[in-house]
């Protein structure tokens, strides 16, 4: 019994030591050109009221509740939200240097508590006004393993907000506009495929390459298209920077084929994600389908792949912002 314990002991002595030397704060900072005058942007960020209309968090929940100031536009002003699926928190300006310097203090008080200071810098440049947007913050003693992939997903999260911001202020340029549908029943599919497998990286250049050849295969040996071409994700490793996949035509069941590979698709229920806007924005796309997931606490069923179909053509598309993109994750 003694030799359990000093083991448990050692153990538990191990992970201390482990954890103490694990960094507790971090800082993410994120930056985008907006086709916008410094004076403009700069009030659009100082008005809390407009904040819904680009956070990526409360485009989950966009019934969130929100709740302002009486002056939410000063020193101290400040908008608390209370939702079911961004939990809850406070964000109140403390410093305003116009039109250079915004900070704020980060408030969170649900699903947990925690406090972070977040700043925006403005800088005008040649094609608009360039924006930092930062966060300095940390994470409890027994939460410090998370703190990379916390840093990642934040990144992400800013990289969006930023995107749909630009797209508010000048909406004739590229931008996102996502869509959860949610919950869809998918029938099983056959199709005709090219697999690739790679780093995320060189992925555009292969599928450009791959769904060329493949569309030209089948148009040559009269193999007749059922719907819109799109790519099974098999596999994603690597903290998503590397992808086993299939691009996909789909076909009628019975279709053969000595060249490529004829598969099938199982058919089930998947939540579905849409994106209006360029395949730039897939990778917040996928982000986004994924936390909306688990925001709304359903399983996912990780035995099936991932499917992103591709709803019209983009060469057809007169601007960017006119691809549609949809994302099925499956789930149980």
């Amino acid at each position: 019994m003694a030799f359990f314990l000093l083991i448990f002991i050692c153990a538990f002595l191990a992970a201390v030591i482990y954890m103490s030397s694990l960094p507790g704060a971090f800082e993410v900072s994120t930056s985008k050109i907006i086709e916008a005058d410094p004076d403009e942007l700069f009030n659009r960020i100082l008005d809390l009221r407009t904040w819904g209309q680009w956070s990526p968090w409360l485009l989950h929940e966009p019934d969130c509740a929100l709740e302002f100031s009486e002056n939410p536009n000063a020193v101290e002003g400040h908008y608390s939200w209370n939702g079911n699926l961004v939990g809850a928190g406070t964000l109140t300006h403390k410093q305003i240097d116009r039109p250079i310097y915004i900070e704020e203090e980060l408030v969170f008080t649900r699903p947990f508590k925690s406090k972070a200071k977040v700043t925006f810098d403005f800088s005008q440049v040649e094609g608009g006004t360039l924006m930092r947007w930062t966060m300095y913050g940390g994470m409890p003693f027994l939460f410090r393993p998370m703190v990379r992939r916390v840093k990642e997903m934040l990144a992400q999260e800013y990289e969006l907000g930023l995107a749909l911001l630009g797209g508010l202020m000048a909406p004739q340029n590229d931008h996102p506009r996502i869509e959860f549908i949610g919950a869809q029943q998918r029938e099983e599919t056959t199709y005709i495929s090219t697999p690739w497998e790679g780093p995320v990286e060189d992925l555009p250049a292969a599928m450009e390459a791959g769904y060329t050849e493949l569309g030209q295969y089948v148009i040559s040996n009269g193999i007749k298209v059922l719907g819109r071409p799109f790519a099974v994700y098999h596999k994603v490793q690597k903290r998503a920077t590397y992808f086993v996949m299939d691009m996909a035509f789909p076909v009628a069941d019975g279709t053969t084929d000595d060249k490529y590979g004829v598969k099938t698709l199982e058919g089930g229920k998947f939540h579905q994600t849409q994106l209006k806007g360029s395949y730039q924005y897939l990778k917040a796309t996928w982000h986004c389908a994924i936390n909306d997931v688990k925001m709304h606490k359903i399983k996912m069923d990780w035995k099936r792949p991932c499917v992103e179909l591709y709803e019209n053509d983009p060469r057809e598309a007169t601007h960017g912002n006119d691809i549609v993109t949809s994302i099925f994750v499956p789930i149980k």
